[in-house]
């Protein structure tokens, strides 16, 4: 789940590139993550009002535990590692799984207002925990090789690479096509960031059992 640095000695550290394999693998889960968790906090609200006509004054009252939920999510992300017995990766696919479980009824339409609020909730913790994830613990595991900073600039930047392509990507779906589109690529999203953790997942540790073999 999560790669180990190793000492450099006086050389210059290179295991943070970005050429590097351990890197590269968490490029498309940031970028992923950054096209949900931004894209909550823009359309939650514009959401709302246009599938319930809930007017600016009662907003507040389904949006504002969207953001509690997040930090939730921030907050629960320790027991979570240890229920995982410290892999990353099934926390951030885990994560990822409830996210696209929890767009679902979005994407279809009908939902109660109420039952919405209590779904992009769930939404929002679970990207929290991968946002956690992805900027916080899996640069620090490059921390003996003195790459941490390089490592969680690169997460960040695709992050917000995936937020600011996407946004307006969604402004143009919305218009066109609806909500309940840019639910449903979220739900792909989120399978697809699932799947390709698991396939990295499965190939380490394909390696690891050669290496044994051999």
């Amino acid at each position: 789940g999560i790669p180990q640095g190793e000492e450099t000695g006086g050389r210059a550290p290179r295991i943070g590139s970005i050429c590097q394999p351990e890197v590269r693998r968490m490029l498309v889960p940031a970028v992923l993550h950054g096209v949900l968790k931004d894209n909550l906090n823009v359309w939650v609200a514009l959401f709302f009002a246009a599938a319930y006509g809930i007017d600016t004054a009662s907003l507040p009252l389904f949006i504002f535990l969207v953001p509690i939920t997040g930090m939730v999510g921030r907050l629960v992300s320790p027991a979570l590692y240890r229920m995982a017995g410290g892999s990353s990766d099934m926390v951030n696919i885990c994560a990822f799984l409830v996210c696209a479980v929890a767009v679902l009824p979005l994407a279809v339409g009908g939902a109660h207002p109420v039952a919405a609020a209590a779904l992009l909730c769930l939404l929002s913790a679970s990207v929290q925990v991968i946002n956690n994830s992805i900027l916080a613990v899996f640069p620090s595991s490059f921390q003996k090789s003195g790459n941490v900073s390089q490592v969680a600039g690169w997460m960040d930047f695709f992050t917000y690479l995936g937020a600011g392509i996407s946004a307006n990507i969604y402004g143009y779906v919305v218009e066109r096509v609806g909500f309940g589109a840019m639910f449903a690529s979220w739900g792909v999203l989120s399978l697809v960031g699932a799947v390709w953790l698991c396939f990295w997942r499965q190939r380490e540790c394909s390696a690891v059992r050669c290496g044994e073999d051999t």
